[in-house]
């Protein structure tokens, strides 16, 4: 049994999810990729290597790479060190809203594969 990006046991869905918007596993793995994909643009723009930016907000570094991917779900407790690091507020590490219900609602935006 697989895990999902929020921790609960994976499974069968019996059907009763997917289609052509996928599963839910499929849509939470798409936002966490977004947001990912959003931590790394805020740090690459301060030219921090993510080796280095690991160490300086206190994360472990293969850690914070997976996080950057979109592997795992990150914690709160992270995003806040991961903010406070990069001197933004914690919701510049989000996508915009509308993206993220697009994500949510199975809609793949055109830049997110």
């Amino acid at each position: 049994m697989q895990k999902r990006a929020d921790g609960s046991a994976g499974g069968s869905t019996g059907g009763r999810e997917g289609g052509a918007a996928g599963t839910g596993a499929d849509r939470e793995r798409r936002v966490l990729v977004a947001i990912g994909r959003q931590i790394r643009v805020q740090r690459e723009r301060r030219g921090i290597p993510q080796e280095r930016f690991a160490a300086h907000a206190g994360i472990d570094r293969s850690y914070y790479g997976a996080v950057e991917r979109g592997r795992y779900s990150v914690t709160a407790l992270n995003l806040v060190k991961i903010a406070l690091a990069l001197e933004v507020e914690v919701g510049d590490l989000f996508p915009p809203r509308e993206q993220l219900e697009e994500l949510l609602a199975g809609e793949a935006p055109e830049d997110a594969a």
